[in-house]
């Protein structure tokens, strides 16, 4: 039943999507070829590029109306099933709402995932029409995969373990970061509209406004905290005191906090997300 919910909830959001995804990745490459000709500007500055600036702004515009238009995509998907009219059809299904709300988190996650590809990909396209720095490449994109390549083969293979250890903490937190956003816009929506009897819609969008001023108020002193604390350990334990593998496990330990967050905030929102589903329900 949950590959069925998927399937639905997945074509209700992409047969709007793609349209975007591929204007993103059209647009990249007129910015690509405009981008070689801005280079031209500090040869010709009386030119004015207008073309070519019309192509960069055209493309960074799509990039960001993609990366906008997921959230309202998959917002609006969520709503619409379970706090609209279309709710009283949706829980009259012989499915568990637990497998309703599974669908949702899992069509989000993929939503946000393809549209960070279509963006990285985008860039790539770009960078095949961008010049590289070192004359030994035909371009920039090749540039940045050749050296990427050439890092892991000048790595000791003692050290290959640490590498593949390095690289499976970072998947867990390009998975874990849209996990979160995910389920942190559900709830959100969830507890607009449980919580509002009248205008959910309205009360949805105060709470997002609202915790986007929270957050970015909360951010800035966290950094900070984060930067202190980092400083000082770095004065405290010098080289010296600290031998090369205990900075890897460092590292690495400091990685598995962030993941262990990250995870503790995704099993936090998604109970709350269930809790509302199960009890609190508000239905028009």
């Amino acid at each position: 039943m949950l590959k069925k919910c998927f399937k639905y909830d997945f074509k209700s959001v992409f047969k709007i999507w793609w349209i975007a995804a591929v204007t993103v990745l059209g647009l990249s490459v007129p910015a690509g070829i405009a981008y070689e000709s801005l280079r031209e500007h500090f040869k010709d500055p009386a030119r004015r590029f207008i073309w070519e600036n019309s192509a960069v702004g055209a493309f960074w515009f799509s990039v960001m109306a993609i990366l906008i238009l997921t959230s309202v995509l998959v917002a609006v998907r969520f709503y619409i099933n379970f706090f609209s009219d279309e709710g009283y059809l949706t829980f009259t299904l012989p499915v568990k709402r637990s497998t309703l709300l599974f669908s949702k988190i899992l069509s989000g996650f993929v939503f946000y995932a393809l549209t960070a590809l279509v963006v990285v990909v985008s860039l790539a396209v770009i960078g095949l029409f961008v010049p590289a720095v070192g004359e030994s490449y035909s371009c920039l994109t090749a540039e940045v995969l050749c050296e990427f390549i050439l890092i892991f083969k000048e790595v000791p293979l003692k050290d290959i373990l640490w590498i593949i250890a390095y690289a499976l903490e970072l998947v867990l937190m390009a998975i874990l970061s849209p996990l979160v956003s995910t389920l942190f816009l559900y709830t959100l929506i969830t507890l607009g509209a449980t919580i509002a009897k009248r205008h959910k819609v309205a009360a949805t969008i105060g709470l997002m406004v609202g915790s986007n001023y929270l957050l970015s108020a909360l951010i800035i002193p966290v950094v900070l905290a984060i930067g202190l604390w980092v400083n000082a350990t770095l004065h405290l334990f010098s080289d010296k005191m600290l031998g090369e593998y205990d900075w890897m496990y460092f590292v690495l330990f400091a990685f598995l906090f962030v993941i262990a967050v990250l995870a503790t905030v995704c099993a936090f929102l998604g109970n709350v997300i269930q809790g509302c589903l199960e009890r609190k329900l508000n239905l028009p």
